[in-house]
């Protein structure tokens, strides 16, 4: 007699997009073993206290830790983090404490003129743009719409600036608060990670990682990638067969509609667990 056969077609919907594109990544770092810029413009940063430690998907020195007191990368001044009008910033931090601290920014040694991503005292995380001269100026905060400082969870900030308008993005979602002040900028600037000044202001307490400037507005689905493309996304389930002579052919679609996975089994109980995960979903 012949064995009974069926098919067990799982869909497994995952939402897929489209890499972001290298134009306008004017420094990368992704904080993998090294403080290195990978973007191809040579920036040079130096380690200071910080070390090395798990990244958000459990990987080892994948990520720096810093512990809120003296703890900094500090990097070279060059004129083309001076970006007034449009631009983007973008990092995933995880902030184990309170109070005034500072993630990543181009500033003034002084701890003005320029833009940063921190935290507040009231725990909100913030997209800061500064115009002050030690004389006149100020500098405006564009705040999340809820606390998170000290949560020890990963969270995803985009910085945005956009025709003269800035934007903070938290875990793909963009916050309420807006400002139009114009950075000023000057000669004796530094990329800063984890310190709001040269000399050491305002510490971050907790872990960074993967460190991108861009001299352009990112789009809203290029966000989108940065935080779903670099997150992980499991799926499992479990089903049993149990029939006699009875055979199944397990398979998986795509959205596009082609096969990924293909097995054929038989008697049992089984579990199917699949597992997309930071590059997976680049598309080229």
């Amino acid at each position: 007699m012949n064995a009974l056969k069926i098919s067990l077609i799982f869909i497994l919907t995952l939402k897929i997009f489209a890499e972001v594109s290298i134009d306008g990544l004017i420094a990368y770092f992704p904080l993998t073993g090294n403080a290195d810029d990978y973007s191809g413009n040579g920036h040079i940063c130096t380690v200071t206290g910080a070390v090395l430690t798990t990244d958000r998907v459990g990987r080892e020195n994948d990520a720096y830790s810093f512990d809120g007191t003296n703890d900094k990368i500090v990097g070279n001044a060059n004129t083309m983090f001076e970006l007034a009008n449009n631009r983007t910033l973008s990092v995933w931090v995880l902030s184990s404490g309170l109070g005034n601290q500072q993630i990543v920014g181009y500033v003034g040694e002084n701890g003005h003129m320029g833009y940063m991503l921190g935290v507040r005292e009231d725990g909100t995380f913030t997209s800061w743009e500064n115009n002050y001269n030690d004389t006149t100026g100020l500098w405006v905060h564009v705040s999340s719409d809820q606390i998170y400082a000290g949560d020890n969870k990963w969270h995803h900030l985009v910085g945005l600036r956009r025709n003269d308008t800035t934007y903070l993005y938290v875990d793909n979602v963009r916050q309420s608060k807006t400002t139009i002040l114009k950075p000023i900028f000057v000669k004796n600037s530094n990329i800063l990670i984890g310190t709001g000044k040269k000399n050491t202001f305002q510490n971050f307490n907790g872990k960074i990682d993967d460190i991108r400037f861009y001299n352009r507005s990112l789009t809203d689905e290029e966000i989108s990638y940065l935080y779903f493309g670099t997150n992980s996304i499991k799926f499992k389930t479990k089903f049993n067969v149990s029939h006699n002579n009875l055979h199944a052919d397990i398979k998986c679609f795509d959205l596009r509609g082609r096969i990924i996975y293909k097995r054929s089994i038989s008697n049992g109980v089984y579990i199917l667990k699949l597992r997309a995960e930071k590059k997976i979903f680049q598309i080229k």
